[in-house]
């Protein structure tokens, strides 16, 4: 706790200094890659033991018949973005990930390791679309992660949606925060495939937030979870469900798939919610420095303040279906943009260090109407919004309608 507390505040000092922040980060991460490396060099190839070796991958496997499973889509195919798309001057490539096979594999008596559990066969190779990646991905938590022993035994059948990004057993589980899109969109949608298992098998989950737990409790899941914050599992019959997508990016079967799983499970009486909101962020990074002065703006023009998080999740999925316009700054509280109905229109106010499109590409392959206002920013990232160009977002938005 003491490191943990001492590494905080280094990070709290060098942050306002964001060069030298950047060297140090660089420095202490080269350092720790030369460690790994070498004793991942001299550590002999084991399933259960010391340092991965690299990684495989199982889709190719599936699709020659080597390995049981299926390849459900080969691809999802990305519509073009126009050059001034946010999805394109983010650089992120957000449009260049497919194509992306979505499918699933058995692996008996598998060997899960690292906090993102990813499957590791006998020669110590990690299997790479579990990392999100189809090569493999470096950077993954469980490529450095240091096997002792075959962990906790799992009997019967079981499938996993823990991993790096998808609310894993270090990562942002806060209902409102960065793991409310990626515990949508990077786990349950792997649960789109669930069918294809065996109908006892068991679903590996980091340990669960109540909101977390609604969402497959719908899946009429609740007597088959299994949470854990392990970082060795094996299991009799493991069956990989691979994620839709990389994260944040073009995902319309992900979209499909938790539209038809919660729509049903909206609020029945929503005539009190508004069409016409603003979404209120307070307590995350990347706020809005003239909180105060945007809402005031937006009570003027007769709209409604929403702090998302502070509705039960069937309300939200009503505000977001019913919605005609919703406005706010770049977060997770535009995950429910899922939920939105076609025609709907978006106005995301982004941070000029901080741009992303999964917002945009959502938008789009929900037939929403989504605009965007790049606003001057601080090095948290917390925007300063332009009064004047949003009146004029807004007016126009009105004139279109």
């Amino acid at each position: 706790m003491a490191r943990s507390s001492l590494k905080l505040r280094l990070r709290e000092i060098l942050r306002p200094f964001p060069f030298v922040h950047q060297i140090a980060t660089s420095i202490v991460r080269l350092v720790l890659q030369a460690g790994c490396a070498l004793l991942r060099f001299l550590s002999p190839p084991t399933s259960h033991h010391g340092l991965p070796k690299g990684f495989y991958s199982g889709c190719p496997s599936v699709r020659t018949g080597l390995l049981p499973g299926e390849v459900i889509l080969d691809s999802q195919n990305c519509p073009p973005f126009p050059s001034d798309s946010l999805v394109k001057l983010c650089g992120l490539g957000q449009d260049t990930h497919q194509p992306w096979p979505v499918f699933w594999m058995e692996i008996p008596d598998s060997f899960l390791s690292g906090r993102s559990l990813v499957p590791r066969d006998s020669r110590g190779r990690l299997l790479a679309e579990a990392t999100f990646s189809q090569t493999g991905d470096r950077t993954d938590p469980c490529y450095s992660h240091i096997a002792t022993g075959s962990g906790e035994i799992i009997t019967g059948n079981a499938t996993s949606i823990v991993s790096r990004w998808g609310g894993d057993t270090a990562g942002n589980r806060r209902y409102g925060g960065a793991g409310y899109w990626h515990w949508l969109f990077d786990s349950v949608s792997r649960l789109a495939l669930l069918d294809r298992f065996p109908p006892d098998t068991q679903v590996i989950t980091p340990r669960l937030e109540p909101w977390m737990r609604w969402y497959l409790e719908r899946l009429d899941l609740g007597g088959r979870i299994i949470e854990t914050e392990a970082t060795a599992l094996t299991i009799e019959h493991f069956y990989f469900s691979s994620p839709s997508s990389m994260t944040g990016c073009w995902n319309p079967y992900a979209v499909d798939f938790l539209r038809r799983s919660f729509l049903p499970h909206a609020s029945p009486h929503p005539t009190a919610l508004p069409k016409r909101f603003y979404l209120i962020r307070e307590g995350y990074t990347r706020g809005v420095t003239n909180e105060v002065e945007v809402r005031e703006f937006f009570t003027r023009k007769g709209w409604a303040l929403i702090a998302p998080e502070k509705l039960s999740i069937p309300d939200q999925i009503a505000l977001f279906r019913d919605a005609e316009v919703i406005a706010g700054a770049h977060g997770s509280a535009f995950t429910n943009l899922v939920w939105s109905s076609p025609g709907a229109r978006v106005l995301e106010l982004v941070p000029e260090n901080f741009m992303a499109g999964l917002f945009e590409w959502l938008a789009r392959a929900n037939s929403l109407r989504h605009e965007f206002l790049v606003c001057k920013a601080d090095y948290q990232s917390n925007i300063q919004v332009d009064i004047i160009q949003l009146n004029q977002m807004i007016a126009q938005e009105i004139a279109d309608a």
